[in-house]
C-alpha cells in the first residue's frame, strides 16, 4: 500500500487546494500512520504494511519500532495491540517525528514538520467526523510540568471503550499518538505516567542523532574524529592543562606560569647574578 492510499480516512476533510500543497510527504506520512494503525488494530499485517510505506525495524529494536527518512526527518512508528490487567483489548500507536540535534556548523537547520500546523487541523477536523467523533479536549496547551511542551488532545468514548488522540510539540520534536482502551483507563489521570515516557523519547533522539553523525562522518570523513583521534585530543588538551597549572622557570628571563614578574627562585637568582658577572669579567670563558 502506498502512503497516499492510506491516508484516505484523515485526508477526506480537504479545507482545499492551497491547503493541499501545503502538506509535504513528511506530513502525509503521519497521517499514513494513524491509517496503519487502525488498519492494523481491525487485523491487518501492520508489519507488511509499514514495510510496503519505506519504513524500516529500528537498529536493536527489542519492540514494535519502525522508522522512515524524509529528508532530514526520521519518523518512528512504535504500536501494541494487546491485553490489559483485567484482559480486556487496548491498542496504542505513536509516532514520533525527530531530527538530529548534534551541536555543529552542519547539523540540518530546517523545520522538522515544515507544514504542522496544517496537518494539526487535519488530524483535528477529520476525527470528529469519525465513528463517534473526537471532541476536542485542548488545543496546543502548555504542559504543566514539561517547559516548552503542547498537547493537543481529542477524545471518544463509545460508553465501553475511550479513545484518545493526542499530539505533543516542542522544539525538538513531535509526537502523535492513538491510545484505544476500556473508558475506565481513559479516564484515570495517572494513565499518562505509561503512555508518555520522557526516557523512551529520548532514546529515540539518540537513535536519531548516531545516525546521522555516523553517516554525516561516512561522507565527510575530515570533518569528524576518529575514536582514536578523540582521545589524542583528549590526552593531549589533559596534558596542556597539567603544564597551565604548574610553573615553568626560563634562565634569565622571570617568564614562567605566572606569565609577569620575576618567579624564580632565591637560588636561581644567584646562580644568575653570578652567571652574569663571570660573563661581564671574562666573557663566555671563566676565569
Amino acid at each position: 500500500m502506498l502512503i497516499g492510499g492510506a491516508c484516505a480516512a484523515l485526508t477526506a476533510a480537504l479545507p482545499s487546494p492551497a491547503a493541499a500543497q501545503a502538506i509535504t510527504m513528511k506530513e502525509r506520512v503521519v497521517l499514513g500512520s494513524f491509517n496503519m494503525c487502525w488498519e492494523g488494530e481491525e487485523g491487518k499485517n501492520l508489519t507488511a504494511d509499514l514495510r510496503e510505506n519505506g519504513f524500516t525495524l529500528a537498529p536493536q529494536a527489542t519492540n514494535n519500532l519502525y522508522f522512515r527518512q524524509e529528508g532530514d526527518t526520521t519518523l518512528l512508528f512504535g504500536f501494541y495491540f494487546g491485553k490489559d490487567k483485567l484482559g480486556r483489548s487496548e491498542a496504542y500507536c505513536a509516532v514520533t517525528a525527530l531530527k538530529p540535534q548534534i551541536v555543529s556548523p552542519w547539523t540540518p537547520k530546517g523545520a522538522i514538520l515544515p507544514a504542522f500546523d496544517q496537518l494539526l487541523d487535519r488530524i483535528i477536523a477529520s476525527a470528529a467526523t469519525m465513528g463517534p467523533g473526537y471532541r476536542t479536549i485542548q488545543v496546543r496547551q502548555p504542559i504543566a510540568d514539561q517547559p516548552g511542551m503542547r498537547r493537543t488532545l481529542l477524545h471518544a468514548n463509545d460508553g465501553t471503550h475511550g479513545r484518545i488522540i493526542f499530539i505533543d510539540e516542542s522544539p525538538t520534536f513531535y509526537e502523535f499518538g492513538y491510545y484505544n482502551a476500556h473508558a475506565s483507563i481513559i479516564k484515570d489521570p495517572d494513565m499518562w505516567k505509561d503512555l508518555v515516557q520522557p526516557a523512551t523519547r529520548n532514546a529515540k533522539q539518540m537513535m536519531v542523532d548516531d545516525k546521522w553523525e555516523a553517516a554525516f562522518c561516512s561522507l565527510n570523513p575530515h570533518n569528524c574524529l576518529t575514536k582514536e583521534q578523540q582521545r589524542q585530543q583528549e590526552i593531549a588538551a589533559a596534558q596542556a592543562r597539567q603544564r597551565s597549572s604548574g610553573s615553568t622557570t626560563l634562565p634569565f628571563s622571570g617568564i614562567g606560569g605566572i606569565r609577569s614578574g620575576d618567579n624564580r627562585s632565591n637560588q636561581q637568582r644567584l646562580n644568575d647574578k653570578a652567571w652574569w658577572e663571570n660573563y661581564h669579567r671574562c666573557g663566555r670563558g671563566k676565569c
